[in-house]
């Protein structure tokens, strides 16, 4: 049997959607038969829920481990390398101690002091570049196997003159049997948040960063009918206050704002919208070419029509016309054009469905886990 060890310096449960993806990865690598160990800095958490329970994984197929860690994230900038470098020395010992055959984790830096001290098996799983592409390319450079989230990445390898050879491309997947045990809830809506129940709901979940473009969102509801509502849910703390203000300020009127609910409450709200949208800006690179969201894949899955920003980032998944109807980026006006035309056009919005929902069973954890442990074992 394989041996896994999965290390992330995140808090678990967590708020942000790369818990999501970690959890679910460790599931599907154990559902593959691999012995998986989810090795976290052991910190303060708000958020009390058992992970499992907090992600909907049933079956408790692999084991969580804390590690010490000094819990000084939330001091800024210093505070999170602090935590960082505790983190690591801790995780370096207790690495090479296991002997796994695999070492995984997205963390660049772990990997590279694990590759140069040759700790055999390690896997980065890459979402996106970091800012000083040369310090970038010579951390690349030293760890031989690489998983990259984001296809565009590839290039990027190639330009820097990072090796291609050591390299599996495999995006963020989805829990198809989470979404066949929920069923669209048409009142959810008015009971839960009081709005009108004739209204169309416009469903956005996720952070409220400026390059997801939620704000181009917002900004489009004043182009949409009266019969039309734009629902954002989450948003840290900070987040959702600012994008208040900004709803006060601009007075927008059919626009509510959901604080973050779980992954598993979130679920039953997407099966339930009437559009969902992912207004991703062309104004910032991470967007444009290095995103791939978990939302992108439930979104398919949810059997509800899709409006989305047409980037290169989403381009190898959403097509105009065939799964999604693609707008202008950063272009408010436009969004809501396309979400009226997918809101008039019934047999549009099914064909879209249809083909979304298709499509989505080639994008499972399951089949993410298959492929990467297919060139895991294959090149180590």
């Amino acid at each position: 049997m394989i041996k896994i060890l999965c290390l992330a310096n995140v808090r678990v449960p967590t708020e942000k959607a790369h818990g999501i993806q970690i959890m679910k990865m460790c599931e599907a690598f154990a559902r593959r038969g691999a012995e998986v160990e989810l090795v976290v800095p052991r910190r303060r958490n708000l958020i009390v829920t058992d992970p499992f329970k907090y992600y909907g994984i049933p079956m408790r197929t692999f084991t969580i481990k804390k590690l010490p860690s000094l819990d000084v994230a939330r001091f800024g900038q210093i505070g999170f390398w602090i935590q960082h470098l505790s983190f690591l020395l801790f995780a370096i010992p207790y690495v090479i101690a296991a002997r796994a055959n695999v070492v995984y984790s997205r963390d660049i830096i772990l990997c590279f002091i694990l590759s140069v001290v040759r700790v055999h098996g390690v896997v980065f799983e890459d979402h996106e570049p970091i800012k000083h592409r040369r310090t970038y390319a010579f951390l690349l450079r030293h760890i031989s196997h690489k998983v990259i989230v984001a296809a565009n990445l590839r290039a990027l390898y190639e330009s820097l003159g990072v090796s291609v050879k050591g390299v599996c491309v495999a995006p963020n997947g989805v829990d198809l049997e989470e979404f066949n045990v929920v069923s669209p809830d048409p009142l959810l809506w008015s009971r839960k948040y009081g709005i009108e129940r004739e209204k169309k709901i416009i469903l956005y979940t996720g952070h409220f960063y400026r390059w997801k473009g939620t704000y181009t969102l917002l900004d489009s509801s004043r182009f949409m009918g009266e019969d039309t509502v734009i629902v954002c849910i989450g948003g840290t703390a900070g987040d959702y206050a600012e994008a208040q203000r900004y709803i006060e300020k601009q007075r927008l009127t059919n626009v509510y704002l959901v604080p973050f609910l779980s992954h598993v409450e979130v679920l039953s709200h997407l099966k339930s919208a009437n559009v969902l949208v992912l207004p991703n800006t062309a104004k910032e690179e991470r967007s444009l070419r290095y995103t791939t969201p978990l939302k992108l894949f439930e979104y398919m899955a949810s059997g509800v029509p899709i409006v989305a920003s047409r980037i290169p980032s989403f381009g190898l998944y959403l097509e105009n016309g065939k799964n999604a109807v693609l707008c202008n980026p950063d272009d408010p006006t436009d969004l809501a054009l396309r979400i009226q035309e997918v809101l008039s056009d019934v047999s549009l919005a099914n064909g879209l469905v249809r083909v979304a929902r298709e499509q989505a069973t080639e994008h499972t954890w399951e089949k993410r886990a298959d492929s990467i442990l297919s060139f895991v074992q294959s090149t180590t």
